[in-house]
């Protein structure tokens, strides 16, 4: 006797309207620096989404929208065979650490450094720090070919 028939169609969705473009409050849930084929990347899920008021709903497209346990996936090159790529990688860290407040921002004519032993005690130091992200939406193709849109780091809110 069968208790339950499973078509493979009614496995799909479940992931709710992708996060809509704007300003949140995070917190960074976990960091790791990965080695890559070309190159070294910082790689963090942020998480305990809410709006800069500190809300978890909010009013999208003439609807209440829930922002849930949703999260926003931060990769940024540190090292890269390319390096436009790393450049700009370098870009979103330095603005991720001011947004943190493991650095201050630069006063005119200073420089502020990112003072640690290494990349890895750089991305512990982020785990648990709030701030603000300012997102975007990005369309990419699954493995199966669909089309999937996903919320990504547009950049970083200085407080």
């Amino acid at each position: 006797m069968s208790l339950l028939n499973i078509a493979e169609s009614e496995l799909k969705g479940g992931k709710g309207a992708a996060l809509p473009p704007r300003a949140y409050r995070f917190t960074v849930l976990q960091a790791q620096i990965e080695q890559k084929e070309n190159g070294k990347m910082y790689s963090a899920r942020l998480g305990n989404l809410r709006t800069k008021e500190g809300a978890t709903e909010f009013e999208y497209q003439g609807s209440n929208y829930r922002i849930g346990n949703r999260l926003v996936f931060a990769r940024h090159w540190i090292e890269h065979t390319n390096p436009d790529a790393a450049k700009a990688g370098h870009g979103q860290i330095m603005k991720l650490a001011i947004a943190l407040g493991i650095v201050p921002v630069p006063e005119k004519g200073t420089v502020a450094e990112l003072d640690f032993e290494s990349w890895e005690a750089f991305a512990e130091a982020t785990v648990g720090r709030e701030g603000i992200v300012l997102t975007k939406q990005r369309t990419r193709q699954d493995a199966s070919g669909e089309q999937v849109v996903e919320a990504d780091v547009s950049t970083y809110v200085a407080p």
